[in-house]
């Protein structure tokens, strides 16, 4: 059961622009960070799938020219 949230905003350098924490655990810097690194690993799988599949995508589209 979660008790809080915690929304973490980085831009394309992976520099941070917004941290959110609303309810829950205090958390240490060091735990902040941990999570920011796992959602970071997160973000990069979810890209390498994206980019997968509109590869695909992009594969298999008949474009007509006329």
């Amino acid at each position: 059961m979660s008790t809080g949230t915690m929304t973490v905003t980085l831009n394309a350098q992976r520099e941070l622009c917004v941290l959110s924490k609303a309810g829950g655990t205090p958390l240490s810097a060091v735990d902040i960070m941990g999570v920011v690194r796992v959602g970071v690993d997160r973000v990069r799988e979810q890209i390498k799938i994206m980019d997968a599949a509109l590869a695909r995508d992009q594969e298999e589209r008949v474009v007509e020219v006329r």
